[in-house]
């Protein structure tokens, strides 16, 4: 019983006490068996229970849910572009060499506030996989397809529960411009095969996020050298997460424009494994 107090100590330490105040009671921070669960059901979801639910049911035709959900993805990422143009490049509060949290409680809340809309985008876009499943086009549920969503989630939402705001915000701003151009691609492919014509540059696509992640990996770096409140480890971390896409998303499009093979690493892979 003597393990009971200090366990729910450290639990009220670590995501109480350490985490930001301004997004406390924000919906989908602090509490982390919300995010885990999200995530894992989202995991068992498609990997397991989706495809077994399908496996003798014809595919969903969810052309229109697919239009309404690629716009407002559009949408939404063009107002996080906008308020991060507010912010780094329209004001005098953020410093391009190293940004840690603002000490003004009114920006700090504006920014926090953009952050958290960014988190719940990333929670909206375990759809995508969702759809997929429906759609039974199981062949696009890679393993890196996968990981990238989930892991995209789970460092959302450690930024927005215990630092929201410094660098983040250009990252987020760069995988928002990402995003415009990616369901912009989804937008189009999906009005039907007379539209196929326009939509030949999908392999730029996977090239802007390569391009990104170099972005992203650079600045990073960059940062170390100068010094400010954001933390050391989120710049090792924000390397190291750059690094390790760009590498799979390099892989991946090597594997798919450069040198197609037969057999990509789908759901019926994951689960062999």
């Amino acid at each position: 019983m003597v393990a009971l107090p200090y366990i729910l100590d450290s639990y009220y330490y670590i995501f109480e006490e350490l985490s930001s105040p301004i997004t406390k009671g924000w919906f989908l921070t602090r509490k982390p068996y919300l995010m885990i669960g999200l995530v894992t059901a989202y995991y068992y979801f498609c990997t397991n229970l989706g495809p077994r639910l399908m496996k003798h049911r014809k595919p969903f035709h969810l052309a229109k849910v697919l239009l309404v959900y690629n716009v407002v993805q559009i949408i939404v990422n063009f107002y996080i572009i906008i308020e991060a143009i507010r912010y780094v490049f329209l004001s005098n509060y953020y410093d391009m060499r190293c940004k840690g949290l603002e000490t003004d409680e009114k920006i700090a809340t504006w920014v926090a506030n953009g952050m958290w809309v960014y988190y719940l985008l990333k929670v909206s876009e375990l759809l995508d996989t969702v759809f997929f499943v429906l759609r039974k086009s199981l062949r696009q549920i890679t393993k890196l397809h996968l990981h990238h969503h989930m892991l995209m989630v789970i460092t959302c939402w450690f930024g927005t529960t215990y630092y929201p705001g410094g660098q983040w915000v250009l990252i987020g701003f760069l995988n928002s411009i990402v995003h415009v151009i990616m369901y912009f691609y989804y937008l189009i492919s999906g009005l039907g095969n007379r539209y196929k014509k326009y939509v030949w540059w999908k392999k730029y696509v996977t090239i802007v996020q390569l391009v990104q992640f170099v972005l992203i990996a650079i600045y990073n770096i960059n940062s170390m050298f100068y010094e400010c409140s954001y933390p050391f480890f989120y710049k090792f971390f924000g390397t190291f997460y750059s690094v390790f896409f760009f590498t799979h998303f390099a892989k991946f499009y090597y594997d798919t424009y450069v040198n197609p093979k037969p057999k990509r690493k789908t759901l019926n892979n994951i689960k062999k494994q």
